[in-house]
């Protein structure tokens, strides 16, 4: 046993919220889920344990599997998993118990579990927010899902963020017609996350890329910033007409976001490929100053949950997710809305019924116990006794 630890540890990365940030996560959580809700998002409570093909079965690719912590049911002998996206699961109960052919909307909150943390400072069991649509390939639906999600971290009122958009659709076609097997894409991806211009060069080599095309990759990780990149790539990807396609459908949808929000930075990168497996056509992020991470991701999955039945193969989807314990430092403190008045534990009729009418108003009305006189150090008000019932006065006031 290791002679450090100590019963009242917690694993390494693995957090808490105590009363301070615990108040602001439900508060994150009730504006998105009533923002949601004013958009048409259903909320579901899928549960924190699934069998483990939940997760897994519908994105072989990326890291899913891995961040899902497994064991035995002792019960059925079956691998379950707690879960470390709620996707699956919104993709599970919509094919399986709502069956519908419709566009539906769902929104969920709650925590997930990672095997382990998967960034500087981040959380191993995080709470996030999240949206999904289902039921629609239109741009318009990858659209609502964006300005769902500007609209939630307009509600919380978080400074300066900026939106970026990319499209796996564009890398997957530009891939294609470079020649290159999909058996090697994910080397590919990977070296296009960490813009490794010399690892693409060696992979261009390796897979017998035309010389005069070598550059091609390379080049499009330098691609990212706000609209001013466009006509660069334009001119990069000036002979290859399907690709051209799918630079001009981002640039379209940038187009709009930008009309509808021009208070709104939005940068694009072309080479941004996480989620591929997973993810298909606009994928996008949220970020924020002093915080490197991605505070939401989301993006369109077209072919995710097709596993669950013969409904959901053909089930367009896209949505996002959203980080609040990133969140947290960055929001001011919850705003009391009525007064926090300190009352002297009575069982009296004319006390109790001040007291429920007090608290059915807005108001927050702490007991204070014979064995601890001092109004607590929260309060604003407190209630004292008239000569006919009982009043409430501010706590530096006398009567």
């Amino acid at each position: 046993m290791d002679s450090h630890f100590r019963p009242w540890m917690l694993p390494e990365g693995v957090v808490e919220a105590l009363p301070h940030d615990a108040e602001k996560l439900n508060n994150l959580e009730q504006i998105a889920l009533s923002t949601f809700a004013r958009w048409g998002y259903q909320p579901l409570r899928p549960p924190m344990l699934e069998y483990v093909d939940t997760f897994i079965s519908g994105s072989p690719i990326g890291d899913l599997a891995a961040q899902t912590l497994q064991f035995k049911d002792q019960k059925s002998g079956r691998q379950l998993g707690l879960r470390a996206d709620i996707t699956p699961q919104i993709a599970r109960i919509d094919a399986h118990y709502l069956k519908t052919d419709k566009v539906a909307r769902y929104a969920y909150a709650g925590e997930v579990v990672y095997s382990y943390a998967s960034g500087y400072d981040s959380a191993r069991n995080p709470t996030v927010v999240g949206a999904e649509l289902l039921g629609s390939a239109s741009g318009q639906a990858d659209i609502e899902i964006v300005n769902l999600l500007i609209a939630f971290l307009k509600a919380v009122k978080l400074p300066g963020f900026i939106i970026e958009l990319g499209s796996v659709d564009l890398v997957v076609t530009l891939l294609s017609a470079l020649g290159i097997a999909e058996s090697q894409y994910p080397q590919f991806f990977d070296a296009l996350a960490k813009k490794d211009r010399e690892k693409l060069n060696t992979l261009a080599q390796r897979n017998a890329v035309p010389e005069s095309q070598k550059h091609i990759l390379p080049a499009l990780t330098t691609l990212y910033g706000d609209a001013a990149i466009l006509p660069a790539a334009d001119m990069l990807l000036a002979d290859y007409a399907d690709v051209l396609t799918e630079v001009k459908r981002l640039s379209q949808t940038m187009t709009l976001l930008q009309q509808q929000h021009p208070e709104v930075v939005f940068h694009v990168d072309l080479s941004d490929v996480r989620g591929y497996g997973y993810h298909n056509g606009l994928i996008f992020s949220a970020y924020t100053d002093g915080i490197w991470q991605a505070i939401a991701r989301g993006g369109r999955y077209d072919s995710f949950g097709n596993h669950f039945g013969e409904q959901a193969v053909l089930r367009p989807s896209t949505g996002f997710s959203c980080h609040l314990n990133l969140l947290l430092p960055l929001l001011g403190n919850v705003q009391q809305s009525g007064r926090v008045i300190a009352c002297p534990f009575a069982a009296g009729d004319d006390i109790s019924r001040l007291v429920a009418e007090l608290r059915a108003q807005g108001d927050t009305v702490i007991n204070v116990f014979e064995d601890n006189l001092e109004p607590l150090t929260s309060c604003t008000h407190r209630i004292e006794p008239t000569a006919d019932g009982y009043t409430v006065i501010a706590i530096n006031e006398s009567f």
